[in-house]
Order: C-alpha cells, then structure tokens, then sequence
C-alpha cells in the first residue's frame, strides 16, 4: 500500500505539479510554496518580539519584520488572493518556538474585522484564518464581536496620515456578544499586518466596552518605521 501511494504521490506531481506563488519554481501537487521558500521565511519568524512604534496603547508583538519573501505572501494572500498560500504561512507561524509560553488557556483571540463586501469579494479574511488556527493550536477561545459597520478605503491604500482618520467610527461591538463573556480575560487582537497600529487601536477602543484583564495585539508581520 506505502508503495502505491507514493507511486501516486510521485505521478501528482509530474501530471499536476504546482507554481511556487513566491518564486514561480516549479512544486509539489496542491503546494503553494516550495520547499526552498517555506525554509527562508520559517527562518525570519521568530518568537512573539514587542514593537513600540505604533499608535496602539496596549502591545503588540509580531512574528517577523514586513521584508521580503513575507512582504510578497502577504501582498500574494490579500491581493491574488490565496487561501491555499495563507494556510501554508499559518502552518509555519504554528511552529514558532515559544508559542506555548506566549498564549495562556483563558485568552480570547479576537481577529480584526474586515467589512462583508470585501470579504465576500476576497472569499475570506485571513485575520479570521490565523486567529481560528492560534486558537485550535493552544487551546484558546475563538471569538468575533467586533465588526465593521462600514466600508473604508483599504489602509495600504492610504497615506500614513490618512491612515490615522480613515477608520473613524468603523468598528462597533456586535449585539451578539455579551460582556460577560469576556470580563476579566485576557484580549489578544489577531491581524496579519501592522503598520501605524491604528486598526489595532480603533479595535481595542471597541473591545474596551467588555472589559477584559488586558488588551493586546499579535500580528504575522510588522513594517518598522523608518529612521
């Protein structure tokens, strides 16, 4: 049987092999990265690191600076756009050394929303696919109260000033979710970009209302101001 399955595992990949969507070198069926690619970004994520350049009041903790083969995956993911390339990132953010320390059993990961017109028209919010795998992965809970009550130009699209005022009066809470649910626990906002920090911030400003122990922010990537 092992025999077989590799024979067919070898004529999938002649018959129907794949593009790297990173560097377009031929791969394995139903791989969105090769292995080549997979190596170099596993290599620039590392354990949850502080960053204090932002407008965010709380902290927020990011995996990797937005360089490179992760600039790429990411623009890739949102823009193409790419499940099958965003499950393949969240399986390497899953083995970041350290992870275990980082998330306790009482934390609710909230990711930030993203409006139903744009997710409808993307096919997911990738924010939504990292926080449910964080979650699965160390035993959190997974939850949604917040949401975009309207739809903004796209912050990549704005000037770090416009930034600032683009999201004002874009998020609420969702009647569905009581306080009490959250009372006392520890917020963790999942996103996969930050940048000035400001959705972070207009996120938390909403998810102050349940009173939680603490608020923090965790994101695949962060684009460090330049000196």
């Amino acid at each position: 049987m092992k025999i077989i399955i590799s024979f067919l595992k070898r004529a999938l990949n002649v018959f129907f092999s794949h593009r790297c969507h990173l560097c377009n070198s031929v791969t394995e069926f139903k791989r969105s990265v090769c292995n080549n690619c997979a190596q170099k970004v596993s290599l620039v994520m590392g354990c949850p690191k502080p960053v204090f350049d932002t407008g965010f009041k709380g902290k927020i903790y990011t995996l990797s600076s937005y360089d490179g083969l992760v600039t790429d995956a990411i623009r890739i993911i949102k823009y193409k756009p790419s499940k099958c390339l965003l499950n393949e990132l969240i399986q390497i953010c899953l083995k970041v050394p350290s992870f275990d320390e980082f998330f306790r059993g009482d934390d609710v990961l909230v990711p930030a929303p993203m409006h139903y017109s744009r997710q409808k028209k993307r096919g997911f919010n990738q924010a939504a696919e990292i926080a449910k795998a964080f979650a699965r992965k160390f035993n959190c809970q997974y939850a949604e109260p917040l949401i975009r009550v309207k739809a903004v130009k796209a912050q990549a699209e704005c000037t770090e000033k416009e930034r600032r005022t683009n999201l004002e009066n874009v998020f609420a809470i969702s009647d569905d979710y009581l306080p009490e649910k959250f009372y006392g626990r520890r917020i963790i906002i999942i996103d996969d970009v930050a940048t000035t920090g400001t959705t972070l911030l207009k996120c938390s400003q909403q998810l102050e209302a349940l009173n939680p122990s603490e608020i923090i922010a965790l994101v695949i990537t962060h684009s460090y101001k330049k000196k």
